[in-house]
């Protein structure tokens, strides 16, 4: 007898989702331009080759740019927002809504079973949702994903000093706190960290950073990593795909 299939529950109330992040994408829309042309470069170097996009997390799409979906002949969203799931419905009425739960216990095992032909993309989620079974994201994709090309870009760390840089940052190996803050809070001889307890989620292999301004206040550093794909490279997000920068 298979497994159940963990079901996606709504969820309207969160600080990183829900009717408050609806509201903050809107007001902050100008002020996100910037981080959305870096994502929009990462994802461009990324190029799976599977015609089928799973989206794991990702609300109204705020940070995904419309002509990057474009590619795909099938997009399946998994987001337990119903206001999020109907603004994709309104924006990009071809995506299916899934109602699969990933990020529980056996989540991503049931996500490779029932999509083995997808390429998987963990938008702005998993630097906010603990791994189940007291492991880390970065074993848990390394097993239960283990043949499927995906990619994600995740909160690492965040504090209210504004970076002094926007300039991203990108490595052969993940990088560590402290040759991180150097290069984005230079000169800083103290900073508060909130740790997202994701830093190096794709394993061993190169990784991307860039800092995202969510509100006055509340900066956050973003992590890239893509696994399960030899055709893909880790860009700085706004420029031509490259190894490195």
């Amino acid at each position: 007898m298979s497994d159940p299939i963990p079901v996606l529950r709504d969820r309207l109330l969160s600080t990183s989702g829900g009717l408050q992040w609806h509201a903050t994408a809107w007001r902050r829309r100008a002020a996100w331009a910037g981080f959305v042309r870096q994502v929009a470069g990462w994802l461009d170097a990324w190029r799976p080759r599977r015609d089928h996009l799973v989206v794991v997390g990702g609300s109204a799409g705020y940070t995904l740019p419309t002509a990057w979906l474009s590619r795909f002949r099938r997009i399946t969203l998994l987001e337990p927002d119903p206001v999020a799931r109907c603004l994709w419905r309104w924006r990009r009425p071809r995506a299916e809504m899934g109602r699969l739960d990933a990020l529980v216990a056996g989540g991503l095992r049931t996500l490779r079973v029932h999509h083995p032909d997808a390429a998987v993309l963990f938008a702005n989620v998993l630097g906010q949702v603990p791994c189940p079974g007291q492991r880390r994201w970065t074993e848990t994709l390394a097993a239960d994903l283990d043949g499927l090309p995906w990619a994600s870009y995740h909160d690492v760390f965040s504090c209210v000093e504004r970076a002094a840089t926007r300039t991203p940052m990108a490595l052969p190996q993940a990088g560590d706190v402290e040759t991180l803050v150097a290069h984005f809070w230079p000169g800083l001889r103290e900073i508060e960290l909130f740790d997202h307890d994701s830093l190096g989620l794709g394993g061993p292999g190169p990784h991307a950073y860039a800092p995202w301004s969510l509100r006055p206040g509340q900066e956050h550093l973003i992590e890239w990593c893509v696994r399960g794909d030899r055709e893909s490279s880790v860009a700085c997000p706004g420029r031509s795909a490259r190894p490195a920068c």
